[in-house]
């Protein structure tokens, strides 16, 4: 239908007095679905949520779309908390550090959790929704002719995640470090509303700076530390740090628990279930 049409539609069902309560699912697949939008919300008393999924609902192109004010919602992926829950409803949990490894290896698109799933199955979902995203939306928006060189550049940039990269070192493809720890507790502190900042120091790690109004917190993710002289290299960057902000120092290993010298040691697992941050 057209925008006109889907607003008659709409006016035809909605009621003169008391407050309305509408929900557009997939609204983009209307053309010039922002006039209707803008009319009902001028015409009515309405409190009306709207959704899509492409690059038409850019966040950053809703403003020349929708008069008045509105408030954006940026949707993630599953948590690792949501994915314990998920994963309840059809099976029985194993140890929560082994429920971790396997979140990092499925992901967290809800889709991929509703039952106990084979990995070419999951494979399957992926990767459809890979594709949905990098050619239905960025080649068709940005008229991309060479798809085949834009996707080396998302495998490149998939395979470094947590890194970061210049144009020299995509076009070098110098090597896959693979980052997905890094990338999943990135997107928690994401989820929880923090800012994340991602620094570089000697030898190359990262470091995450997350900041949420006053608040701040320094992070560290590792797999595991082998030796006193690594572990010192670990900590001692966050000690470089000069301020009483938190600062943690996250691991898939087994160790001993508390802090060393105020920092905070934690196991990954445990940092994306915990609530005091």
């Amino acid at each position: 239908m057209t925008a006109k049409e889907m607003y008659q539609e709409l006016k035809r069902r909605l009621t003169e007095s008391g407050k309305i309560y509408l929900f557009l699912d997939e609204v983009q697949e209307i053309a010039d679905w922002e006039k209707a939008v803008n009319s009902l919300v001028s015409d009515y008393d309405v409190d009306l949520y709207v959704t899509g999924s492409n690059s038409r609902m850019m966040s950053s192109e809703i403003s020349t779309y929708l008069t008045g004010r509105y408030v954006a919602f940026r949707i993630y992926t599953l948590s690792f908390a949501e994915y314990l829950a998920f994963k309840r409803q059809y099976a029985s949990l194993v140890d929560i550090h082994a429920e971790l490894a396997n979140y990092i290896r499925l992901g967290g698109f809800p889709a991929t959790h509703l039952r106990e799933y084979s990995q070419d199955e999951v494979y399957t979902i992926v990767r459809d929704i890979y594709n949905s995203t990098v050619f239905s939306d960025i080649v068709r928006r940005n008229r991309i002719r060479k798809v085949d060189r834009l996707e080396r550049v998302v495998k490149y940039a998939f395979s470094n995640v947590g890194n970061t990269f210049s144009a020299k070192t995509v076009s070098g493809y110098l090597k896959a470090e693979h980052q997905a720890l890094e990338n999943v507790v990135y997107l928690e502190l994401c989820r929880r509303g923090y800012t994340v900042y991602v620094g570089k120091q000697t030898g190359g790690e990262n470091n995450f700076m997350a900041v949420r109004q006053n608040e701040k917190l320094y992070v560290r993710v590792t797999q595991r530390i082998e030796s006193e002289k690594t572990e010192r290299r670990k900590y001692e960057c966050l000690l470089e740090i000069r301020d009483n902000y938190p600062k943690y120092v996250l691991r898939t290993d087994e160790f001993a628990g508390g802090n060393y010298q105020g920092i905070k040691k934690m196991q990954v697992a445990d940092f994306l279930l915990s609530t005091e941050y």
